[in-house]
């Protein structure tokens, strides 16, 4: 599950970057409620301080459409 929590978490980090390239004003609150999470559950996910659970990732992976594969 850690490898997952890794792999998410930098999913995560680089499709928040590309968004805050295309807008600088793009916020962490503005990703996290895109996502349907609290930005204090989003910081520390991203923070690694809670575990990401299996609904959590399947919310993510279906919000951003990532590839089949990539679920």
């Amino acid at each position: 599950m850690a490898n997952l929590e890794a792999y998410y978490r930098k999913k995560l980090q680089n499709e928040y970057q590309e968004r805050l390239q295309r807008n600088e004003k793009y916020s962490q609150n503005a990703f996290a409620k895109y996502l349907g999470m609290t930005t204090s559950y989003f910081s520390k996910l991203m923070n690694g301080k809670i575990l990401l659970s299996l609904d959590i990732a399947d919310k993510i992976t279906k919000k951003l459409s990532f590839d089949f594969e990539e679920r």
